[in-house]
């Protein structure tokens, strides 16, 4: 009775592992799975956060590329009391996951970035009125709570527009990395 009893326990401990398994691979490395993760995202960011993502043709396995024809999203801005928006034209994203964490590496994470590319990015992002004349700038440096390194190989943006003026065009970069 009692190796019935462990033999029993055993295996639903075995099968459960399985399915966790099976679950986790689906939601990874297919486009299926990754079409669920995208859903619930929407789902949670709208109903917790208040953002609003929409899009066109997107499809993608999250362990090799994403790809949207269109990415577009929303929210309402509380000290400035207006709505914002972010639109992405033709995104593609492609990365290899195999060398994100390393035992061995002094820098544990590496973000390996095969490709990002974007036709056109707008940014529709009102000004406050007490920041009329501010320009846009980008943070010098942004502090993650993980040490983390990447190798972009390339990225390309084609038009990035800021509240109706192009800020540039045709921007390339190759083989970057920090």
């Amino acid at each position: 009775m009692i190796k019935k009893s462990i033999f029993l326990v055993l295996f639903l401990l075995i099968f459960c592992c399985g399915l966790v398994f099976s679950a986790l691979y689906f939601l990874l490395n297919t486009k299926q799975g990754f079409n669920v993760i995208f859903n619930v995202s929407q789902i949670i960011l709208n109903s917790q956060f208040d953002i609003k993502i929409t899009t066109k043709n997107a499809e993608g396995i999250l362990l090799e590329y994403i790809k949207f024809g269109e990415l577009k999203i929303k929210y309402f801005d509380e000290s400035s009391k207006k709505s914002n928006e972010i639109i992405i034209n033709n995104f593609d994203f492609s990365w290899s996951p195999e060398n994100f964490y390393n035992f061995n590496r002094k820098q544990k994470f590496l973000l390996e970035v095969n490709n990002i590319a974007a036709k056109k990015i707008t940014l529709n992002l009102p000004k406050n009125s007490a920041s009329n004349d501010e320009k846009f700038t980008l943070p010098e440096n942004i502090k993650l709570p993980f040490d983390l390194q990447y190798k972009i190989k390339n990225l390309v943006i084609q038009n990035l527009i800021y509240n109706n003026q192009k800020i540039f065009e045709n921007l390339q970069l190759n083989s970057h990395s920090a």
